[in-house]
């Protein structure tokens, strides 16, 4: 069985998607949630980026989850080192139990 597309656009067109998943310090899961929002609005604007969603964990509202599709690889790293980004990704850090955890997804 193959995996459904968007009407017109094969699956190898895809880009390149991410998923990142942080995890909030006890307390700072609305302060997570505030940079997250900030990022995405940055992430929406900027070249190349074709979706940023935002999710949380059902049963745990410290843990939050980033599905970003980028029209290539090329379009994310330019996205990631961004000024804007860095600072908000640093500004980020002490809020976190944790490193953000990213996997890189392939179409199938």
């Amino acid at each position: 069985m193959s995996t459904p597309t968007v009407p017109g656009r094969p699956a190898e067109a895809a880009g390149y998607v991410l998923v990142a998943v942080l995890r909030a310090r006890p307390g700072r899961a609305g302060q997570v949630l505030t940079r997250l929002h900030e990022l995405a609005s940055v992430s929406l604007a900027g070249p190349g980026c074709l979706q940023y969603r935002l999710h949380r964990e059902e049963d745990d509202a410290s843990t939050f989850a980033l599905y970003e599709e980028w029209q290539d690889e090329a379009a994310w790293r330019r996205h990631d080192s961004e000024a804007q980004v860095v600072e908000l990704l640093a500004a980020l850090a002490p809020d976190l139990a944790e490193p953000i955890a990213v996997q890189r997804l392939l179409p199938i």
